[in-house]
Order: C-alpha cells, then structure tokens, then sequence
C-alpha cells in the first residue's frame, strides 16, 4: 500500500448518493426518423439526444462612477451609487528503450441504442430542459461556497446507447463543455443543460461536412490563454478512410458559433483505421495524435497553425508518422516557450522505464525525439471485478490516458500491477523537465505514488490534474468483490510532502451491480480557470444494470489567503510588469483598468532605476486574466483582456459577479495575472463597491 495520510472529508464532503434504483431520465424532444447505416464495426445506427440553449439572466446595471481611495475616501452618503478605486500594487510587495511489440488493440466503442437518432437538425433548441431531480443530487457549483472545500457535482451526460461513454470535459469562466462517446454536452457551471448534439451522422455536429455515422472517442480541451474551446474526434468509413475532426469555438461561448473541420488522415497514416485522438496545443501551434494498426503499429502526430484555427481559416497541416508504436499520452499547455511532451508505456511484461518524447520544429518539419525515464516497476492489469456480477471488464493495458503539463512538469496517471494481470492500482507521476531537450539536462521522476486502498480492491480507468500553485488532483474508478463500481478521489496541495496524497474518499458510490462489458476508457480531470484550488472531474457511474450515465464533480483543495493583502493568490510580482491602474468611466458606469507593460532600460543589478516602455516582458504575452476577489479571499468574477497595443492592455469591470449580478458592496482587490501562465506573475489593485 502506498504511503498516504488521512484527509478525512466533512460530511458534507462525503457525499454518497445513488442513482441505479430509479434511474436518470431526460426529455427527448422530437423523436423523429431512424438515420442507420451497417459498419464493419458493428455500428447498427444513431439516435437524436435532446439539446437546448438556456440563456443566462443578466440583469441591468445602474449608474456606476469610480472615485480614488486612500485619504480621499469615497463616502456613501455622497455618492450612493458609486464604485470607487485606488491604483497601484502594495508597496510592501517588490518587484530508454522502446517497446519491441504493439499495445494490444482497443476494441473503438459500439453502438446499440435501438431507436435510432433523429435525422433532422441536431443543433436546434429544445424547451423545457431537464428538471432539477433529474440534474443533480448536489448542492450547484458556486466559487463562494467552492473556496470552503465543498465537493459540488451534477449529472453530466446520460446514457446514449454506446458504450463505453470515454467521458471527458472542459471548463472555462462561465461553461462546462462535456464530451461522450455519441454526445457534446455544454451546461453551465451550476449544471443547467445549456446545448446538447450528436458526434455522428448528418445531423451531428460535424453533419455539414459530410461526416459518417461512426464518429467516436471525442475529447475536449478550453484554452484559457484565447478564450476559445476545442473538440476532436475520430470518424472511420469502414475500411475505406479515417478522418480527424476538430472544432474550434468562434468565442468563448461553446453554445455559439464553431469553426469545424474534417481531416483526411489516411494517406498520412496509410490506414482507415484512426483511433483515441488526443488534442494539446501551445501559444501557436494546436496538437492532434491518433493511434493506428495497419498495416503496422503507429501514432501520428498532426500540428496546426492556431492563429489560423482561431479565425476560421484553413488549419494548414503538418505531420508526422511515428511507426512501431502508439498509444502515447499527450501533455500540452498554453504558453509560447512550452511545446507538449508525449508519454509512452513500455509494453513489455515487467516495466522499469517510461518512454517521455517531445516535437521538433512543429509548424516546418515536425518530428519527435524522447528520452528513457526510470519509475518504480509496473506491470499490465487484468480485468476489473465489481460486487454484484461475474461481468469482468477489460483494462487493455497500462497506457497513459492522462497527462498535462503544468510549468516545468508533467503530470500523468495510469492504472498498474505489481504482476502481469494483477489487480488494477492507480499509479500516478509529476516528471521534472528540466528544460529538455534544448537544455542539456535529463528529466527525472521527481515524485510519484500509487493509489491502493488494499488487495482486492481496484482503483482504475483514472484522469489528473495539476496547477501551477502546486495542487494536484486524481480522480477514478474504484471496485472489489465487496463493492459496486464507484467514483473515488485523491488530492495533494503544494504543502504535501513529496510523493503523498491524501486518502482516497468517495465522490458517488454504486449501489447496485453493473452488468455491461465495457467501462471507462477514460475520464477526465482538469484545473479551474477561475477559481484557483479548485479542480473538476467527469467519470462514469451505472445507471442501471447494463447502462451508463456520467457524472461531473468540482471541489476546492486549496484557497487563496483572505484580503487586504495585494496578493491573493500568492503569485510573484515582477518588475518588468507595469502598475495595474484603476480609474473612472462614469459613462460606462464601470471601472476602467490599464496594465502598463515595461521592461528595465539598464540590465539588472546595475543600480538605475530608469525604466522606459518597450515590448510586452513575457515572451508571446497577447492575453492577461483578471480576476475579482472578495475581502474574504474569494473569486468573484473573472474576464480575459487582449493587448489593445504592444504597450498596454485596457480592460473594464462594471462591477458584476460571475453570474452577472451586482456584488455587494464593499472592498475588492482585481488581481492581472497572464493568461495560461498562472504561477508566473500578479499586479493587483482594490477597488471599492458603494452603490
């Protein structure tokens, strides 16, 4: 058993609810005519989910002005509707070896809905919605009550006749984007369904390119450093062509406008058979890998212009064929001087190493080179056994579903043995990088664990994530003979010692057994944009004996330090960055903020002081995040800001929460940090709320 320590939950954290004994049931709406079509992988047909667009109240707001704090202090009775604002940081604060065979082959998920999808347009509006009941067994999603350590949750996608569900999710300000196999799901973060299509078939989401009927393992992805969200998918024409579809949001609105596009990947790969794309990108460049098997084990890797993908204009394509092996997970983050790294399991019976790549000259000639790392030994699981059924459930093997990198680590997971077809353990790493390969320096294994609450119990199918304050997040299957399937997870913040993490605690527990062949492939578990600490997951559970539903969790690890302090969320300054000033838009009724970006005239340690205004600090910086924090330390609101010049960026708040109501009135401190690089700097400024 690995080393842990107990982080017992509050019963309110402890939450245990079932949903097999009455099931979920969603209004469909329209049900029309049967769209089918014979597959070689036995895909007998589609059917139209529900889907709708609920728009968010956003009430009006009265006239605002903004005064200065410090001795001229505001007065209420003076200006009673009024927000007011002083400028300028707190002075107190200064500036191997390769596999020699193939992974065995996934089995692409099947579809047996039966009834068959709609025909008819998949993405117009559905009233009524679904009800409350229906939603939800938790209390909603609320960054107040989020920043107390409350676990929140809600239903994420209900069951659509394929199987597995491969659930996966993205979150962003405002929406959670949910992905399953035959279904795109957008609700908002208390759970409300905001949209929902079908992946396959004319109607489906990429019908308007003439994509096919067998449209599967979709993932989704939120860029936070443009505002945008992502979705691709695999789409096989039984053995003629295999395709990657991709979907870019036009805004930072997912129930908008996409762009969409549909890849030929057959003459890169020489094969129809494309399988478990995965999707990363960098400040320039977006990432798709997918697996093949004939006519020899291969992972390609296709590279994209993303200024091009942002504006809708063609992705202008680059790729390359990795052969003899595949399955590799796939870490990608935001910033210019990050590309994604890739990791491999070994598969061999007993493994020692892991296999890390990354990709040379991406957007030219792109190709991959790797390095061996060592980890504690690990072999490939058997199956998975639940309470209840002698259904035993295929694992495949120990390839990385889950991996991110956050700064200078990679964080992945996978599920583990001690012997070749042993039990299903959760192993989880965080490799430092080390700048390589351009620095010369190896990446090591700076910390890892595995989650085993004891024999016979399975811990599986699991998703990680990770911040760059140091708070890292697993999330998994867990089952035994004793008990039935469930949702578990386990967390570590930046304070733990290296290689703990907290005792695995329920998220949703079965109770009842489950009598299906297939489970997982995957889930997902993502850091939130907004709220720091704060991590969300969407896993499977049994709705019924041989059916699925998912289900999506947020919980708060970790908060901010309570104001007035200038810093929040403890993130450096640094001296190159402007003054973060406030100062009045009484027309607008909000409070304009200006972020002057500079660097230093003389070198550091020269003893000047002049300063003069020059090119943006941080390579590539075209985007900051602002964020509105309470004087309890909790996040309010959140908004991006694009460079309005090569100098400055110019944002406005008009004094509204997240939700778009007016907050209370009082003290609030906005803090700039730069989108997608979290841990890299802060400039802050209070403002007062007086209405």
């Amino acid at each position: 058993m690995s080393e842990h320590f107990d982080r017992t939950p509050t019963p309110r954290q402890a939450v245990r609810f079932g949903v097999h004994a009455r099931g979920i049931a969603r209004a469909v709406m329209g049900r029309g005519g049967v769209a089918s079509g014979v597959l070689v992988m036995g895909v007998l047909g589609i059917y139209m989910l529900g889907l709708g667009i609920l728009g968010l109240r956003m009430p009006g707001l009265g006239k605002l002005g903004v005064g200065t704090l410090g001795p001229e202090v505001c007065d209420p009775s003076e200006a009673p509707n009024e927000l007011a604002a002083w400028s300028g940081d707190d002075p107190a604060v200064a500036g191997g070896r390769m596999a020699s065979g193939a992974p065995s082959p996934l089995a692409p998920p099947t579809y047996a809905g039966g009834a068959g999808r709609d025909t008819r347009d998949a993405e117009s509006s559905v009233t009524g919605g679904e009800s409350a009941a229906q939603r939800s067994e938790f209390d909603t999603w609320d960054p107040t009550r989020a920043a107390r350590g409350e676990v929140t949750g809600f239903l994420g996608v209900s069951f659509n006749g394929w199987s597995p569900p491969d659930p996966h999710l993205a979150v962003g300000p405002d929406h959670v984007l949910l992905s399953t196999n035959g279904s795109l799901v957008v609700r908002d973060k208390s759970g409300d369904l905001l949209f929902e299509t079908h992946l396959e078939g004319t109607s489906g989401f990429w019908g308007e390119l003439g994509a096919g009927s067998y449209v599967f393992d979709p993932e989704v992805a939120y860029d936070p450093a443009e505002d945008r969200y992502f979705v691709v998918a695999a789409e096989r024409v039984s053995v003629i062509a295999g395709y990657l579809l991709l979907g870019v949001s036009a805004s930072g609105d997912p129930t908008g406008a996409w762009h969409k596009h549909r890849i030929d990947v057959t003459p890169l790969a020489g094969s129809w058979d494309v399988d478990s794309p995965n999707l990363a990108f960098s400040e320039s460049a977006v990432f798709l890998t997918a697996d093949f098997f004939q006519p020899t084990p291969a992972h390609l890797l296709v590279t994209m212009d993303k200024a091009s993908l942002l504006s809708g204009g063609a992705p202008g394509l680059h790729s390359y064929l990795h052969t003899r092996s595949q399955s590799f997970g796939l870490a990608g983050s935001p910033r210019a001087d990050q590309l994604p790294y890739l990791i491999e399991h070994l598969d061999v019976d007993q493994a020692t190493q892991v296999r890390l790549w990354t990709i040379l000259d991406p957007l030219g000639n792109p190709s991959l080179t790797s390095i061996a790392v060592d980890v504690p030994s690990y072999a490939e699981p058997g199956v998975l056994r639940s309470l209840g059924t002698t259904m035993e459930i295929p694992l495949f093997d120990a390839r990385f579903w889950s991996a991110t990198r956050v700064g200078s680590s990679v964080w992945a997971c996978h599920h583990v043995a001690d012997a070749v077809g042993g039990d299903a353990k959760t192993r989880w790493y965080e490799f430092e990088m080390n700048g390589w390969p351009d620095s010369g320096l190896v990446p090591y294994l700076r910390q890892s664990g595995t989650i085993d609450p004891g024999d016979g119990v399975f811990t599986a199918f699991p998703s990680i994530a990770a911040d760059e304050l140091g708070n890292a997040y697993v999330a998994f299957t867990r089952s035994s003979a004793n008990e039935y399937l469930s949702i578990a997870r386990c967390y570590r913040t930046a304070a733990d010692p290296l290689g703990v993490m907290s005792t695995p605690s329920p998220l949703w527990e079965g109770t009842g057994p489950y009598h299906g062949d297939r489970w997982g492939d995957y889930s997902a578990t993502v850091p939130d944009p907004f709220t720091p600490g704060a991590f969300w997951t969407h896993q499977q559970s049994a709705s019924n004996s041989s059916q699925w539903a998912t289900w999506v969790f947020a919980e708060a690890i970790s908060t901010p330090s309570s104001l007035p302090g200038p810093n929040p969320m403890g993130l450096p300054t640094n001296a190159g960055i402007g003054t973060l000033a406030a100062s009045p838009n009484p027309a607008a009724g909000a409070i304009r903020l200006s972020l002057e970006l500079r660097h230093s005239a003389h070198p550091t340690g020269s003893g000047a002081s002049e300063t003069a205004s020059g090119t943006v600090p941080v390579t590539g910086q075209d985007a900051i995040r602002l964020f509105v924090h309470d004087v309890r330390g909790r996040a309010v609101r959140h908004w991006f800001a694009k460079r309005s010049n090569s100098k400055r960026f110019e944002t406005e708040w008009d004094g509204m929460d997240q939700r778009g109501q007016p907050v209370a009135n009082g003290v609030y401190l906005v803090s700039a940090v730069p989108a997608g690089r979290l841990g890299a700097w802060t400039r802050s400024t209070q403002v007062v709320v007086s209405r």
